[in-house]
C-alpha cells in the first residue's frame, strides 16, 4: 500500500516546480479578477493540496537524502551552464562564418580547416545544448549526446592534425595585428584554465553534459594554443629547424590530448550506457561493501 502511494509522489522535481508556478499564477489571476467560480476553484484547490504534499515530500527527501541534494545541485548547475553554453555556441558560429569567409577570400587551407573545426565545435555544443534545455533529464539520452559530441571531437582532432602538418611543412605563420596577439594569448590561457578547472569541478557530479561541455572547451583552447604557437615562435626563435621541431612537438602533444579526450568520451559513454545504467536508465551503484563476498 505504501509503495503504491509513493508512486504518486515520485515525480521529478522540475515538474513539481513548474506545477507550483502554474498554480500560483492561476490563484493570483483569480484574486486579481475577483472571479471564484466553483468549476475552477474546486479542481484548483485539489491540485494545490496535491502539489503541497509533493513539495513537502521532496523537502523531506532533501533533508534526509544527500543524493537528492546532489541531483538538485546538478540540475541548478545545468540551468546556469546552459546560458553560457548557448553564448559559446553563438560565438563559435560567428567564428565559423568568419573563417569560411577568410578561407574563400585568401584560398587558405589553414583557414579552411579552422572553419571546419569551428563548425564541428558549434554542432557539438548544439548537441549538448539541445539536451540541456529541450529534453528531460534522462541519463541514456545524455550519454548518447555525450558520445555524439565525442565523434565531433574526432573531426576536430583531424583538423588540428592537418593544421599541424601545414605548420610543420610550410612553416606557416599567423600574423596578429597590433596588440591582438596579447589579447589572444590572454584569452587562450583563460579558456584553458577555465575549462580544466570546470572539468575538475563538475566531474564529481558524474553528469555527461557538464563533463562533455568542459572537454569541448578544452579542445577550443587547444586550437588557440596551436594558432598562438605559429605566431610566437618566429618572434622567439631564429632557427627554422628549431621552429620546425617545436611545431612538430606541440602538434603531437595537442593531437595526443585530442585523441585521448575524444576516445575517452566515446568509450566511457558507451561503457556507462552498457554497464553503468539499469534498464530504466538509472545509475547503478557499483560500490561493494568491504569484507563481504558475493553470494554464489
Amino acid at each position: 500500500m505504501f509503495h503504491k502511494i509513493l508512486r504518486y509522489l515520485d515525480i521529478p522535481f522540475i515538474y513539481i516546480f513548474l506545477m507550483v508556478l502554474v498554480i500560483l499564477t492561476a490563484w493570483a489571476g483569480l484574486f486579481y479578477l475577483h472571479f471564484f467560480p466553483r468549476l475552477l476553484t474546486v479542481p484548483l484547490g485539489i491540485l494545490s493540496a496535491y502539489v503541497s504534499v509533493l513539495t513537502l515530500y521532496w523537502i523531506i527527501l532533501f533533508i534526509r537524502t544527500r543524493q537528492f541534494q546532489d541531483e538538485l545541485e546538478v540540475w541548478e548547475t545545468i540551468q546556469k551552464k546552459s546560458m553560457s553554453l548557448a553564448l559559446s555556441m553563438e560565438l563559435n558560429c560567428c567564428f565559423s562564418g568568419y573563417y569560411i569567409y577568410e578561407a574563400v577570400r585568401y584560398h587558405s587551407s589553414w583557414f579552411t580547416f579552422v572553419a571546419i573545426f569551428y563548425i564541428s565545435l558549434t554542432i557539438a555544443r548544439f548537441v549538448l545544448l539541445r539536451e540541456f534545455i529541450f529534453t528531460n533529464n534522462s541519463l541514456v539520452e545524455q550519454y548518447k549526446r555525450y558520445i555524439a559530441a565525442g565523434y565531433f571531437m574526432v573531426i576536430m582532432m583531424v583538423c588540428l592534425g592537418i593544421m599541424t602538418m601545414i605548420a610543420v611543412n610550410e612553416n606557416y605563420i599567423v600574423h596578429y595585428p597590433g596588440k591582438s596577439l596579447i589579447i589572444s594569448t590572454a584569452f587562450s590561457l583563460y579558456l584553458i584554465i577555465s575549462a580544466v578547472r570546470g572539468y575538475l569541478r563538475y566531474r564529481k557530479y558524474k553528469n555527461p553534459l557538464l563533463s562533455g561541455n568542459q572537454l569541448i572547451s578544452i579542445s577550443a583552447a587547444l586550437l588557440g594554443i596551436l594558432s598562438l604557437q605559429t605566431a610566437y615562435l618566429p618572434k622567439l626563435l631564429e632557427s627554422y629547424i628549431m621552429i620546425h621541431n617545436a611545431n612538430l612537438l606541440t602538434g603531437i602533444i595537442i593531437f595526443t590530448i585530442m585523441i585521448c579526450m575524444s576516445l575517452y568520451m566515446i568509450i566511457h559513454g558507451g561503457r556507462e550506457m552498457a554497464f553503468g545504467l539499469d534498464e530504466n536508465g538509472n545509475r547503478i551503484d557499483r560500490k561493494r561493501t568491504p569484507g563481504k563476498s558475493e553470494e554464489k
